[in-house]
């Protein structure tokens, strides 16, 4: 099991991804990225050392409205209804296990195949401040 070799303290959920399954079939491409979060935060649960989870959404959510926090959720595409659907699944887990999940939401200019290489570039220190504050405004 992998949790036994690595210390895993930090998830962070590329769930929008350019070019993605969704994008190929949206049928299928829901199902298994709804699918596949629930298993992933059901481990993370189950793991129990967990310190954050950061799910990287999109502003593709919010459809046509204001990209605003408080503008409703309204997405026009089957890549913002999914990630919609991803949210509402994290928001159930917080309320439901009280695990430390947040959520950002990316301008699309920011979403495209090299955005896991750039998180994976980004200096440890400064994302640790984006990571706690991203977490810290979920609460």
């Amino acid at each position: 099991h992998f949790t036994t070799i690595f210390q895993i303290d930090t998830v962070i959920d590329c769930a929008t991804r350019a070019h993605s399954a969704i994008d190929r079939s949206p049928v299928a491409g829901a199902r298994n990225a709804l699918q596949g979060l629930t298993h992933v935060l059901d481990a993370v649960r189950d793991y129990g050392h967990l310190k954050s989870y950061l799910l990287i959404s999109c502003q593709s959510v919010y459809g046509t409205a204001p990209c605003t926090e408080s503008a409703p959720l309204a997405p026009v595409s089957w890549r913002g209804a999914a990630l919609m659907s991803a949210e509402a699944m994290l928001h159930s887990y917080v309320v439901s296990y009280h695990p430390p999940l947040a959520i950002v939401r990316l301008s699309l200019g920011l979403i495209n195949d090299s955005m896991e290489q750039r998180i994976e570039g980004v200096d440890s220190g400064n994302f640790s401040v984006l990571l706690a504050y991203a977490l810290s405004a979920s609460k």
